[in-house]
C-alpha cells in the first residue's frame, strides 16, 4: 500500500475511535470492555505525558484523568513504562510511514520526528473537538487531515 493510503487509513481509524463516547461515563468498571478501555487509558496517558512530560506525570494523575482509582489502573497496565511503550509504538508506526514515503520520493525530505509529532499531535487533539453528531463524519475528517498532511495548505502554482 502506498504511504498516502496508510496515512489515510491510520487517521480514519483514529477518528473512528474518537467517535465513540467515553466508556467511563456509560458502563460501570466491571462491565466495560477491556479493548475500548485500554484505548482510553493510552489516550489519556499520552495527553498527560504531553502536558506534563513523562517524568512529571504520575500514575495517580493518569487514574484521576480516567475517573478511576490508582489501583484500578493497574488492571490495565503493569506500570507507567507500559504506557510510554505504547506511545512509542504509535510514533514508530508514523515514523516508518514517513521514512518509507521519503525514501520512495513520495514525501518531501523533512525532519521525520517533527512530522510524526505534528500528525500525532493533531490526531490526539480530536477528543477535544470531535462530536459524533457534528457536521463532518469520521471519514470526512480523515480525508481533510490526509489532504492537509499530504499536500499542505498552499495551493499549487
Amino acid at each position: 500500500m502506498e504511504p498516502a493510503g496508510l496515512v489515510r487509513g491510520q487517521m480514519a481509524a483514529m477518528v473512528k475511535r474518537s467517535e465513540k463516547k467515553s466508556p467511563i461515563r456509560q458502563v460501570p468498571d466491571n462491565k466495560r470492555p477491556l479493548k475500548g478501555r485500554m484505548d482510553e487509558v493510552y489516550a489519556k496517558a499520552a495527553i498527560l505525558f504531553r502536558k506534563k512530560r513523562y517524568i512529571n506525570a504520575s500514575v495517580n494523575e493518569i487514574a484521576k484523568e480516567l475517573g478511576i482509582q490508582k489501583g484500578s489502573l493497574y488492571y490495565y497496565i503493569d506500570d507507567k513504562e507500559t504506557l510510554l511503550s505504547k506511545r512509542n509504538q504509535y510514533e514508530e508506526i508514523f515514523l516508518n510511514i514517513i521514512r518509507d514515503g521519503i525514501s520512495r520520493k513520495v514525501f518531501r525530505k523533512e525532519d521525520e520526528k517533527i512530522l510524526a509529532y505534528m500528525i500525532l499531535g493533531s490526531c490526539n487533539w480530536l477528543y477535544q473537538w470531535f462530536s459524533p453528531v457534528g457536521e463532518k463524519s469520521p471519514r470526512q475528517i480523515a480525508d481533510i487531515f490526509s489532504r492537509i498532511f499530504l499536500n499542505g495548505l498552499l495551493l499549487g502554482k
